[in-house]
């Protein structure tokens, strides 16, 4: 089972978090499938806008995968927060609007403040 689910309805273009079970932390396949999509949605005419969603679950995003986070990059890849800063640079920067439909708690970073919604 994927653990982003890219889809799209009608003129908006989705991503949905799919980890329940781990209340959709983020891990390095959701973060590079993410920038992924961003960049396909881009390119596409037809998306008018975007939506990162989550599966039904207590959390929206409960952050960071900490096991992931821990793991050390082989020579020459990415470690996690770098790719952390490559798939919210592309969030950032998309240039179609972005909505994010929060259906539960989240971490959400801002200004080097975590703020738990």
């Amino acid at each position: 089972m994927s653990e982003l689910l890219v889809e799209t309805r009608g003129q908006s273009g989705w991503l949905i978090l799919n980890r329940p079970k781990a209340f959709n932390s983020l891990t390095r396949t959701i973060l590079d499938d993410l920038a992924i999509a961003l960049t396909d949605f881009e390119q596409d005419d037809n998306i008018r806008v975007v939506v990162l969603a989550a599966t039904d679950c207590p959390a929206f995003c409960a952050g960071a995968d900490l096991k992931q986070v821990l793991e050390k990059a082989e020579p020459g890849e990415k470690d996690f927060l770098m790719q952390c800063r490559t798939s919210f640079g592309a969030l950032r920067n998309c240039s179609k609007p972005v909505i994010a439909a929060i259906n539960g708690m989240t971490m959400v970073w801002r200004f080097r403040t975590y703020y738990v919604l």
